[in-house]
């Protein structure tokens, strides 16, 4: 019973990441949209990080889109993600 118990929490802990991952893409894909510095950025962590030459990549997204942060979702801004 316990190894079941264990694939289920895997099987959830894989489709949270998924879910995640897809959520930062939209958020990503908002900033660069909204940030012209960002245009025709690609919307992963890795190609922010490389074209704002930082290592947090979120925090300087938030800093520079401080006048959205109300608007735009966790982890950038300060929006719940909502439900569907």
């Amino acid at each position: 019973m316990r190894r079941s118990s264990t694939l289920d929490e895997s099987g959830f802990m894989q489709r949270l990441l998924v879910r995640r991952v897809a959520w930062v893409r939209r958020v990503l894909t908002t900033l660069s949209t909204l940030l012209p510095v960002l245009h025709g950025t690609a919307p992963t962590v890795a190609a922010m990080r490389a074209r704002l030459g930082t290592t947090s990549a979120l925090r300087t997204l938030r800093e520079m889109a401080i006048d959205h942060v109300q608007a735009l979702p966790a982890p950038v801004g300060f929006a719940s993600q909502g439900r569907r």
